[in-house]
């Protein structure tokens, strides 16, 4: 009498540690890919704010040298200037606004006033900053460097904050027939460049240069004068 044997045919499989194992790495490759998808997210949303402030500037000269209307009574006025005020206790919000050409239309010298010293300015829209980023400082040397914490000490910027200066100040105006930039802070007019400068909640900095010209620059750096 012959006996068959049966040939048993190991499955393969995983076992409870290797198991375990797997999903260790899995979830650590997802952490890993998850906090610098919102790191990624984050950059990217603070180097946004830097060009919607530009944009805002640039709206604020294209009213300007387009002379935008604006109802004035029964009538629509289009002696207007155009600007955005930025103030020292202010870091989160900026505001675009309006006032009366102080002059003739067209005049070959235009006398824009600042925002806090012209009793028939008007504001078009506030703008708040999101996401805990803030206006640190606001920037009036051609020479300042973003982020560097040595201009505020050396007087070229004035610090931003909740507890800051009211009377401190930054107005870009753009009024026709000009693309040129009137910039002003306390201390009176500027006739080169400023720089308003972003910090974000990681401590990021990214400025926003004005230039007397009408260019305007988002970096981290403010760059030399456009020639």
């Amino acid at each position: 009498m012959s006996f068959l044997k049966k040939k048993h045919t190991a499955i393969a499989g995983f076992t409870l540690v290797e198991l375990m194992v797997a999903i260790g790495i899995y979830i650590l490759m997802a952490a890993l890919l998850f906090a610098n998808q919102n790191k990624f997210n984050s950059s990217l949303a603070f180097s946004n704010l830097g060009y919607d402030i530009a944009l805002t500037i640039r709206q604020a000269q294209t009213y300007g040298f387009a002379v935008r209307g604006e109802n004035s009574g029964s009538t629509v006025a289009f002696t207007n200037a155009f600007g955005v005020h930025f103030q020292g206790d202010s870091p989160s919000k900026f505001q675009l606004f309006y006032e009366p050409i102080q002059g003739l239309l067209g005049a070959t010298n235009p006398t824009p006033q600042p925002y806090d010293q012209s009793s028939n300015t008007t504001v078009l829209s506030t703008y708040n900053l999101q996401n805990n980023y803030t206006i640190s400082a606001l920037c009036y040397n051609p020479n300042n460097k973003c982020g560097q914490t040595t201009d505020i000490s050396s007087g070229t910027c004035d610090p931003v904050s909740t507890s800051g200066s009211s009377a401190k100040y930054l107005d870009i105006i753009f009024q026709r027939p000009n693309l040129n930039a009137f910039m002003f802070n306390s201390a009176g007019p500027i006739s080169q460049q400023v720089a308003i400068e972003l910090e974000s909640p990681q401590g990021e900095k990214e400025c926003v240069s004005v230039f007397a010209s009408g260019d305007i620059e988002v970096g981290t750096s403010t760059a030399p004068s456009p020639s």
